[in-house]
């Protein structure tokens, strides 16, 4: 049995339509997938090899499906749902953008060593810049972009003039196995404290061996 993870995402969004944290977003997903599927084995933070760590891994049947979550975020103060919710701004897109593919590197070194059948890597955030492509295109992070019909694919690096300060840990070039086309959905509308509706869209990325 395959784990349909768009539909446990629309599920989830009914009842959460925003998170605090990545970790609460990562605990109410893991619920989810446990109450969609009780008989599921489903783990939170596994370390499937010496010195790294996965986000969640899940047994459906004899399916394995390893996923890694991000939550970028942009400034929300509003009450959801009867619930007071306050995120900061934390910019650095660059920079959570590396990291999202980097995750998809991650994901396809466990494929390939046979841990888990199928992946995902979710990216579920209220920043637009994340979907929108820019009008620049002589940026730092080019490479990295994970914009709305963007294709990820070979081998990314940063540009040559970028900072240390940025690349810091996160300087060796990610090679993807893989082609990856980036396609975002709607997740929720949820309105803040000044009555103004706010979008969270994400990107869900699935990886096979």
């Amino acid at each position: 049995m395959e784990l349909d993870l768009a539909g446990t995402l629309a599920e989830l969004a009914e009842d959460r339509p925003i998170f605090n944290s990545e970790a609460d977003f990562q605990h109410a997903l893991a619920w989810q997938v446990h109450l969609r599927h009780p008989h599921a084995k489903v783990r939170l933070e596994p370390k499937p090899l010496p010195g790294s760590r996965l986000d969640l891994l899940i047994w459906l049947g004899e399916r394995r499906t390893a996923i890694e979550l991000k939550y970028p975020r942009t400034r929300f103060s509003g009450t959801v749902a009867g619930e007071l919710y306050e995120l900061t701004n934390q910019a650095a897109q660059d920079i959570h953008r590396h990291d999202v593919v980097k995750d998809v590197t991650r994901i396809e070194r466990l494929l390939t060593a046979g841990y888990a059948d199928k992946g995902y890597v979710v990216t579920l955030t209220n920043d637009r810049n994340y979907w929108l492509p820019s009008a620049r295109t002589d940026t730092n992070g080019e490479a990295f972009r994970i914009h709305e019909g963007r294709l990820l694919e070979g081998t990314l690096a940063w540009a040559s003039r970028a900072a240390p300060g940025t690349t810091k840990d996160r300087d060796a070039p990610l090679a993807l196995a893989g082609q990856y086309k980036c396609r975002w959905r709607d997740y929720s509308t949820v309105r803040d404290g000044s009555g103004k509706l706010v979008q969270l869209r994400y990107l869900l990325l699935a990886i096979s061996a």
